[in-house]
C-alpha cells in the first residue's frame, strides 16, 4: 500500500497500516489526562456585533448559556453585565443610554417554570427585533434562544442546539479503553454511547442525528459500524477483506460513501444502506479515501495521492472522472464542505498539520486533526495537541477560536446535524 511514503495523518485516514494498528496507533491515542477546557473566545480579526445579554429574571444560568453560545460563535462582542443595568432595557427601554453604551443589540428575558421568554432590542433602530418563548430543559431552551438570536441578527440559523461526538481513551498499551462520547455543542451533558478496547476512528453523523458511523476493529481487521445513540444498538455495515474506512452518510441518509480495498487498492464506493449493494466510484492506482458528500448529494469530495502528494478531488456521486479541488499548498486531506461550497482541509507538511478554510490557516498548532463543520457552516471543531488531545473550534471566518471542555483527552471530533 506504499504507506511509508505518506505523513501519518494521511496514513491513518487511508487505514493503510491496519495490520499494525495496535502498535502504531496506541502511542498517539494514549490517555494523558488534560485539564478541562472552558469555552472561551481567545482571538478575533474583525469587528463583531456589540451585544448585551441582561441576566434573565428567574434563572440567570439560562442567559449565561445564551451568552456563551453567542460569544463562542465569534460574531458577537459581549458587553460585561455591569455595563448595562437591567432597568435600561426594561418595559420602556432607554435607547439613548443603550446607544451611548455603544450597543447594537440587547437581549432580555425571563424564566418561569419550564418556559423561557425573550426579547431582542435593536438599539440603533430603537425597536424590538423579535420576541418569543421556548419550553423544555434549561440548557436545551437556552441553546434554542441563542439559535433564534443568531438567525434574527445574522440571517443565518445558529448551530448551538446541536450535538458533537468525539473519542476518548484511558489506560496504556493493551489496557487501553476507548469511548465514543456524545455531548451538547458546548461540551455539556457528555455521555458514552460506545465503549471498547479497540480504537475508534472516523466518526460521521447520520443526517437525522440518530446514528453515528465509525471505524473500529473486528477480528483483527478494520470494519465500519453504526451505533444508534438513543438505544446503543450497534450494527456492522462493512467488514470486507482489507481496508474498510472513512464512512460518510449521504445528505438524505439512504447511502453511505466509504473507502474499501476489497479488490486491492483503496477506492471510493457508495453503499445503498437498505440493500447493502455497493457501487464503485473511483478507479485509480493512488490511495482514494475520506469521501464526503456535497450538500445536494450529487458530488463526492475525497482525498487522493494520485498526483504524488495527498490532495482533495471531486467526482460525481455516480462515478466518472475526478477533478482536483484543493490547490493551496502541497498537502491537503480530510475535506469538509459547507452548503455554499466552502472547503476546509487538514493542510501542512513536514512542519505539522493544521486546519485551513479555503487555503487560509485557522490554526498553527501543527498537531491538528480532521476538521468538522457545524451544520450552518459558520464554525468548525477539531482535535489538536497530539497525545493529550483536546477539542478546539473556530469561526470559519477566522474571527475567533474557542475550547470545548471534555474532562480529559479527546480525538476524532464530529459535529452533528440540527436537532428536531
Amino acid at each position: 500500500m506504499r504507506s511509508d511514503r505518506f505523513p501519518r495523518p494521511f496514513v491513518i485516514a487511508a487505514a493503510a497500516l491496519i495490520t499494525g494498528a495496535g502498535l502504531l496507533m496506541a502511542p498517539a491515542l494514549q490517555a494523558q489526562q488534560a485539564e478541562p477546557f472552558e469555552v472561551n473566545v481567545i482571538g478575533g480579526t474583525s469587528q463583531p456585533l456589540e451585544f448585551a445579554v441582561i441576566p434573565f429574571a428567574g434563572n440567570a444560568e439560562v442567559s449565561s448559556i445564551v451568552r456563551a453560545d453567542l460569544e463562542r460563535s465569534g460574531q458577537f462582542k459581549l458587553a460585561p453585565d455591569s455595563k448595562v443595568p437591567a432597568e435600561l432595557a426594561g418595559t420602556n427601554p432607554d435607547f439613548a443610554a443603550l446607544n451611548a453604551a455603544g450597543l447594537d443589540f440587547v437581549l432580555t428575558g425571563s424564566v418561569s417554570g419550564g418556559t423561557v421568554s425573550y426579547r431582542l432590542l435593536d438599539v440603533p433602530n430603537q425597536s424590538v427585533v423579535t420576541s418569543g418563548s421556548f419550553s423544555g430543559g434549561a440548557r436545551d431552551v437556552a441553546h434554542q434562544v441563542a439559535d433564534a438570536i443568531h438567525l434574527k441578527t445574522l440571517n443565518k440559523k445558529g448551530a448551538f442546539f446541536t450535538r458533537i461526538a468525539y473519542v476518548t481513551s484511558t489506560g496504556l498499551g493493551r489496557n487501553m479503553r476507548f469511548k465514543l462520547i456524545v455531548a451538547d455543542s458546548d461540551g455539556a451533558n457528555a455521555q458514552a454511547v460506545v465503549e471498547t478496547d479497540e480504537p475508534i476512528l472516523s466518526l460521521n453523523w447520520s443526517p437525522d442525528g440518530s446514528r453515528i458511523a465509525y471505524v473500529s476493529w473486528l477480528n483483527g481487521t478494520s470494519a465500519v459500524f453504526q451505533v444508534n445513540i438513543n438505544t446503543g444498538k450497534r450494527t456492522t455495515l462493512s467488514s470486507y477483506k482489507g481496508i474498510n474506512s472513512a464512512p460518510s452518510f449521504s445528505p438524505d441518509g439512504t447511502q453511505m460513501a466509504l473507502s474499501l480495498s476489497r479488490t486491492g487498492n483503496p477506492e471510493i464506493y457508495v453503499m445503498d444502506l437498505a440493500s447493502g449493494q455497493l457501487r464503485q466510484i473511483t478507479n485509480d492506482r493512488g490511495i482514494d479515501t475520506e469521501p464526503v458528500w456535497s450538500a445536494d448529494g450529487r458530488s463526492l469530495y475525497f482525498t487522493s495521492d494520485r498526483t504524488g502528494q495527498p490532495q482533495i478531488y471531486r467526482v460525481s456521486a455516480g462515478g466518472g472522472s475526478a477533478s482536483r479541488a484543493s490547490f493551496s499548498g502541497n498537502y491537503n486531506t480530510s475535506a469538509q464542505v459547507t452548503p455554499d461550497g466552502q472547503l476546509a482541509t487538514l493542510s501542512g507538511g513536514g512542519g505539522g498539520y493544521s486546519v485551513a478554510v479555503s487555503g487560509k490557516a485557522l490554526s498553527r498548532s501543527g498537531s491538528d486533526e480532521r476538521p468538522t463543520y457545524a451544520p450552518n457552516g459558520m464554525m468548525l471543531l477539531f482535535a489538536t495537541g497530539g497525545r493529550g488531545g483536546r477539542l478546539v473550534g473556530a469561526s470559519s471566518d477566522g474571527r475567533a477560536s474557542f475550547s470545548i471542555p471534555t474532562g480529559g483527552n479527546a480525538r476524532e471530533a464530529a459535529w452533528g446535524p440540527y436537532r428536531k
